[in-house]
């Protein structure tokens, strides 16, 4: 499978306040911030390169949700094909869920110690581009009975 990636993540806000401090200024005063990361992955198993991606929406029960996304792990990606990566180049998940929080370990390095996503929160995690091997797989584990979420990996089998 050929697999093109690119990962994007902007930010941009303005602020005003009214203040008779600055006499030379009549009227707000602003502060944009705008702010763009890109990252890119091409087809392929190394520096800057995947070729595995997995996608689910899963609705979490009362016992925890795996992900094991390694060889025999049993899923397939969204053309019937088993996934089988050994290292994560890229996790998102959003938390669709409208009153649960999702708690995310597992043993994969891409979850690191553990986090929380609130109703409505995401994480988008990615390795940089110049990154030979990315983070080692693992067994990626969502917790939050009834909580539903959008989960992507991208990962490369080599």
């Amino acid at each position: 499978m050929s697999l093109s990636c690119r990962f994007s993540a902007g930010f941009t806000a303005t602020g005003s306040t009214e203040s008779g401090v600055c006499t030379a200024v009549n009227g707000p005063i602003t502060e944009p911030v705008n702010l763009l990361y890109i990252v890119e992955l091409a087809s392929g198993t190394g520096a800057g390169k995947g070729d595995q991606v997995y996608q689910a929406a899963p609705t979490i029960g009362a016992s925890p949700t795996s992900i094991n996304t390694a060889s025999g792990g049993g899923l397939v990606n969204g053309r019937g094909e088993a996934v089988a990566m050994l290292y994560h180049r890229a996790l998102y998940i959003r938390n669709s869920s409208a009153s649960v929080t999702i708690i995310v370990g597992g043993s994969a390095k891409v979850v690191d110690s553990g986090f929380s996503l609130r109703p409505g929160e995401s994480v988008l995690k990615f390795c940089g581009a110049a990154e030979a091997t990315g983070n080692a797989i693992g067994t990626i584990t969502l917790a939050g009975n009834g909580a539903t979420c959008d989960i992507a990996v991208v990962g490369a089998s080599a």
